[in-house]
């Protein structure tokens, strides 16, 4: 179905019409070992890192090799805990084009995240099948994180060689924390698994890297995201999505989903920021 406009600002689509070839965690999504501490339940990707990690993963079939020039991969993660011990923690997130562990030759375009004191590093980076997640990076960028708060990461494959990266505090992916792009994509082919995991068996003590991925959105064979519902819809409309049943609502604001059979309150862009405080 693709997006209807009906009478009395009603409009009526599916989630499929927002592009997105796969999007959440209702599929079947693989893991490793068996008693792996990244799992995806309760609908979200589960992460535990710590002296237990034994290369843990979790991954999501795509269902065939995705395009070699163009697609946008986007997912939120936060952390609960992070607790620096005697040995660091990371975890390694992107496409590959297979399901083993990270510290083993492969295809990939993705990032490292390595949220504490002694490393504090966003390392983005690709491999040619020579190479493996954890070794090496396309850069080493310097970058603190923080636990009780939202990071959203773009990822977007432009052409054969280029791809950017971006980290942000909202889902606009507009980059205000960290937005880069590199020519070194060229030999990473045949990627198909979107992977959420740690490296490697780890030593040392008393570290905890405790979090959830809780947003995934993957767009193949484009290289901009349809806004969904319509950006460009009036004040007022009603956008009923017919294969989950949900509804929201458009104010000046942005789109508000039906809560609980309540229509949300109505927020005017002129007196917004007078009422609430905050800033539309």
């Amino acid at each position: 179905m693709t997006i209807s406009y009906q009478s009395g600002r009603r409009i009526q689509g599916e989630t499929t019409d927002n592009g997105a070839y796969s999007q959440g965690f209702s599929g079947t999504w693989g893991k490793d070992p068996s008693g792996s501490q990244f799992e995806v339940s309760n609908g979200k990707i589960n992460f535990l890192d710590n002296t237990s990690s034994t290369g843990d993963r979790t991954w999501l079939d795509l269902g065939a090799s995705v395009s070699t020039t163009e697609w946008v991969l986007r997912f939120r993660f936060s952390f609960s805990t992070l607790t620096t011990g005697s040995h660091y923690y990371e975890f390694d997130t992107g496409l590959s084009d297979t399901t083993v562990n990270n510290m083993t030759n492969q295809n990939f375009i993705g990032v490292r995240v390595l949220p504490n004191d002694q490393r504090n590093l966003w390392r983005p980076r690709t491999c040619n099948g020579s190479t493996t997640p954890r070794q090496g990076a396309t850069a080493n960028i310097e970058q603190w994180f923080s636990t009780n708060t939202n990071y959203y990461v773009e990822i977007k494959r432009t052409s054969s060689s280029n791809w950017s990266i971006s980290l942000s505090t909202t889902d606009a992916y507009n980059g205000d924390i960290q937005d880069n792009s590199y020519t070194d994509a060229g030999s990473s082919t045949g990627l198909r698994y979107f992977k959420f995991g740690d490296a490697v068996t780890n030593s040392g003590s008393g570290f905890t890297m405790q979090g959830v991925c809780d947003v995934f959105e993957f767009y193949n064979g484009v290289t901009t995201v349809t806004p969904y519902p319509p950006a460009n819809a009036q004040s007022s409309s009603r956008f009923e999505e017919t294969d989950t049943r949900k509804i929201y609502y458009k104010d000046d604001i942005s789109w508000k989903e039906l809560d609980g059979g309540k229509i949300p309150n109505y927020r005017s862009e002129s007196m917004y920021e007078q009422f609430t405080g905050d800033t539309p």
